[in-house]
């Protein structure tokens, strides 16, 4: 949880336009996984002030498609504009096996999964209490089917749930990122024996092309270089998610 006085200054940051400013703030609160969605939103905008439309897509697309609202689109529109691509371009999983689980990965998200899941798990939970010790004190027999009933159909959705959040989880693409090791190299391919295109110190965002659930992932860095880069030295950025817009 962010300070308030810290809250503070990077709003009048934002209000007086202190881009470089906003830049410094939103980058130490994502670092620590405690920006909400709209700093990291004027963090993005920062970014596109400033002329780094690449890490400002970076920024945007970190954020869930089921919390960006039209300033988001319009603003993630204008960075890929200014980064000379489109959203085409970065639908590099677009076809296949991975681009059909991906869509269905976004329309998951939409639903919701994590919300269904704790109530459904909450209700079967107090079901199963009221079977185990109530069941004697259940009026007839149809009572109980119905208690019994309602209690498989709750494990079921969240069951059902726990798969949707499985797949969202595994299959989000272009994820916003920020290199976490010393010695992070970009280079021309997928492999440990290629040479390196070019270090990243610790702290760097970089927007990731692909699935971040495997070994290496194609990024666009600041100066909008694109290279590979081994999972295991980005971060994903997080949002909090006890703040909204």
């Amino acid at each position: 949880m962010l300070p308030r006085d810290f809250t503070e200054t990077f709003n009048a940051a934002v209000t007086s336009a202190d881009w470089p400013l906003v830049i410094i703030l939103g980058e130490s609160a994502v670092a620590e996984q405690s920006a909400s969605v709209a700093m990291v939103y004027n963090l993005g905008l920062a970014y596109l002030k400033t002329g780094n439309a690449p890490l400002a897509v970076s920024v945007f697309l970190s954020v869930p498609a089921n919390k960006q609202d039209a300033s988001f689109r319009f603003a993630m529109a204008e960075s890929l504009r200014m980064a000379g691509a489109s959203a085409d371009d970065l639908e590099l999983g677009a076809h296949g096996f991975y681009g059909a689980m991906t869509n269905v990965a976004r329309t998951i998200s939409r639903v919701d999964p994590y919300s269904w899941c704790v109530s459904a798990l909450g209700l079967a939970i107090i079901l199963g209490i009221t079977l185990v010790f109530g069941h004697k004190k259940m009026a007839t027999p149809r009572v109980r089917s119905a208690v019994v009933f309602s209690l498989i159909f709750s494990l079921s959705l969240t069951a059902i749930a726990g798969v949707g959040i499985g797949i969202e989880y595994f299959y989000q693409c272009h994820w916003g990122a920020i290199v976490s090791k010393d010695l992070a190299s970009i280079r021309p391919t997928p492999s440990e024996d290629s040479e390196t295109s070019k270090s990243l110190k610790p702290g760097n965002p970089v927007l990731v092309l692909g699935d971040v659930t495997t070994p290496w992932v194609r990024v666009i860095e600041a100066d909008g270089g694109d290279g590979w880069m081994n999972a295991r030295d980005l971060r994903v950025v997080t949002i909090s998610k006890s703040t909204d817009r």
